[in-house]
């Protein structure tokens, strides 16, 4: 899990993680852009 949270950071913050991830098959990727979701910023602090 912690793997996966360093390989998906928002772009904004890189310690928080980007919001949203798709998988194309091939591999996972950030969709929606590479922001943080707020709801998970909150409860991060």
């Amino acid at each position: 899990m912690y793997r996966y949270y360093l390989a998906h950071p928002s772009h904004i913050a890189p310690h928080l993680m980007a919001w949203q991830q798709s998988d194309n098959g091939k591999e996972l990727f950030d969709s929606n852009g590479a922001d943080s979701a707020t709801d998970g910023d909150l409860g991060h602090r």
